[in-house]
């Protein structure tokens, strides 16, 4: 598949990498890195396998022991390798492989070079989208992950036994952050809020599989998917008591999927967007 060229540049421009490269490449000499650089040099010119040579020699640089013993020098190489043979895949308009390879960089990478990576992501990101269409017609499709009606007796029934045998949780609807904040969040209870979400776009577009899938089928996990971002808000439960945001994390698992027993430093705010799910706590 070739480059649309009337819409995409064949080239992923790297300003970072142009800029910090010598001084990277230097600094992998001084640390040992000789065969690297000297693949690196051949894959600036044009060599493929010299890219996949060196991205191969940094990803065992990563693995040489223990993650916090991997000198960050190494994890710049990985950046800079992955950015290398992204551009290759890109130019031969093969933007799924690309990314693939870009989200490694992202995920193992460090950051010196992040910036470059996530500008690539992006442009890749949308050639893809475009080859395939856009990600908004997914949207529109009625293959739906769950039923858009919720099943109340099969939820119940799903549940550990004796798991409702003791003080019921509260369920409020449209909640006020004062009532919030002094009703549950100052004594530590829990509620269930409903009504706060219908306004997300995730409440409809996040149970569609094409949608998806147009998104983010072709993306490597664990990293940040902008389009996906972009469907949800941030509750202002989340700012009671004049705290900041700690994390923000999306889950997404099929039936029957369980979470260990595990305590979290700091409190959480669930937003189940589909489906249903169960907690214990004490």
């Amino acid at each position: 598949m070739a480059a649309n060229s009337g819409e995409f540049s064949d080239v992923l421009e790297t300003p970072l990498l142009d800029a910090k490269g010598t001084n990277i490449l230097q600094n992998i000499s001084e640390e040992g890195g000789y065969a690297y650089v000297g693949m690196s040099a051949l894959a600036a010119a044009g060599d493929f396998r010299a890219a996949e040579a060196a991205r191969e020699m940094a990803w065992e640089q990563l693995h040489s022991g223990p993650w916090h013993s991997v000198l960050p020098i190494w994890r710049d190489a990985y950046s800079m390798a992955c950015l290398n043979v992204a551009k290759f895949h890109y130019a031969k308009g093969e933007f799924r492989e690309a990314l693939r390879v870009l989200d490694m960089g992202l995920i193992m990478g460090g950051l010196a070079l992040r910036k470059d990576l996530d500008m690539a992501v992006d442009k890749a990101s949308a050639a893809q989208a475009t080859n395939h269409g856009g990600s908004e017609e997914g949207a529109k499709s009625r293959r739906l992950l769950v039923p858009s009606e919720f099943n109340e007796v099969e939820a119940l029934q799903a549940l550990p036994m004796k798991s409702l045998a003791h003080k019921i949780v509260g369920k409020r609807s449209a909640l006020s952050l004062e009532e919030f904040l002094c009703d549950y969040f100052l004594s530590g209870s829990p509620v269930i809020i409903s009504d706060c979400m219908v306004h997300w776009p995730a409440r409809t577009k996040w149970n569609s599989i094409d949608y998806l899938k147009s998104v983010a089928g072709y993306r490597t996990v664990p990293v940040e998917i902008q389009e996906l971002r972009k469907d949800i808000l941030i509750p202002d439960y989340c700012f009671a008591g004049g705290g900041e945001l700690r994390s923000l994390n999306a889950w997404f698992g099929p039936a029957g999927t369980v979470t260990p027993l595990h305590h979290d430093p700091h409190h959480n705010i669930l937003a189940q967007t589909f489906g249903s799910g169960s907690f214990q706590g004490s």
